[in-house]
């Protein structure tokens, strides 16, 4: 899957409002099982994410990070207004 078919399925998900795992973004990511390497690669990625919304003026913490659960996004993470600013 490409990173936008990923992301886009994560919204489907978030948007029931369930917590999507670091195990499901790795297997999304890459199209296999996850190990160490994806995982570690996958909260690497979502800090940079997180870095990158902070110096775009918003919030971090819309993509929220439940220890031992996964991952939850903050309603409104695809609103026309936040996509065309990043």
């Amino acid at each position: 899957l490409s990173p936008s078919s990923a992301a886009s399925d994560v919204y489907k998900r978030q948007s029931k409002g369930s917590v999507v795992s670091r195990e499901e973004l790795c297997s999304q990511l890459w199209n296999e099982r996850p190990n160490n390497s994806h995982l570690s690669q996958t909260s690497v990625l979502i800090k940079r994410i997180k870095m990158k919304l902070e110096i775009a003026g918003f919030d971090p913490e819309m993509i929220k990070t439940i220890w031992g659960s996964g991952y939850v996004l903050k309603k409104g993470v695809f609103e026309k207004d936040f996509l065309v600013k990043i």
